[in-house]
């Protein structure tokens, strides 16, 4: 991706990333999951949750969160960043932060969260995957 946007804002610097239809949300690295947080009225790490994960109050407004590949924006429907409300009003992020530096490549896991506001056909030949809108 040639980097994530939040309203319509750089939030991220570019990132490799591979589609995956068997994950449900979207794993970045820890430094870009809070640079998008960040834009969402009181989200904060989610108490009592695996590391990574994030929360936000379930009224709060967001912002449109898209990723960019080839200079085209491809929004996440902002019902899809709710993976589930815990205590407190808050619902649970579908965007999470996994640091997998340690392998030496930092990349971003997008699954479903993404992929079903988007039709995708893979061409493994040519390397590239195509995008278009789907009819939620």
């Amino acid at each position: 991706a040639d980097g994530i946007t939040v309203g319509g804002q750089a939030a991220t610097q570019s990132i490799s990333c591979v589609m995956d239809t068997g994950t449900t949300g979207i794993y970045l690295p820890t430094s870009y999951a809070e640079a998008i947080y960040a834009n969402i009225q009181g989200a904060t790490a989610a108490p009592g949750q695996s590391q990574g994960m994030y929360a936000y109050p379930c009224d709060a407004q967001i912002p449109e969160i898209a990723f960019v590949f080839g200079g085209t924006s491809y929004a996440i429907d902002s019902r899809d960043l709710n993976l589930g409300t815990i205590s407190g009003g808050y619902c649970i992020g579908s965007i999470m932060g996994m640091d997998t530096s340690e392998s030496g490549v930092n990349f971003a896991t997008v699954g479903d969260a993404f992929l079903k506001n988007w039709y995708s056909v893979y061409d493994a030949g040519g390397n590239r995957v195509g995008l278009a809108k789907s009819n939620q």
